[in-house]
């Protein structure tokens, strides 16, 4: 994985951060190819105790057998106190 946290900021987000995740899966016995993944991710605070992030997954399956393709969408608005 790897995150990028830019020095700017807007009005309205604050520390602002980008991550990108890469994930292989393999079966633990047979070594067989289980697909991959990639997830990417936007995460911003709005206000001292709103955040925002914004995520977004693709996995693709691999050999015979495993899950079949999909993608995720995540919006997600957190209150701290």
């Amino acid at each position: 994985s790897a995150t990028y946290s830019p020095d700017w900021s807007t009005p309205y987000l604050r520390g602002i951060a980008f991550t990108a995740r890469w994930y292989e899966f393999e079966a633990h016995r047979t070594g067989a190819d289980l697909g991959n993944e990639l997830d990417l991710e936007i995460a911003a605070e709005l206000t001292p105790h709103i955040s925002l992030q914004f995520r977004q997954g693709e996995y693709q399956g691999g050999d015979a057998g495993s899950p079949g393709e999909r993608r995720r969408t995540w919006l997600a608005l957190e209150y701290k106190r």
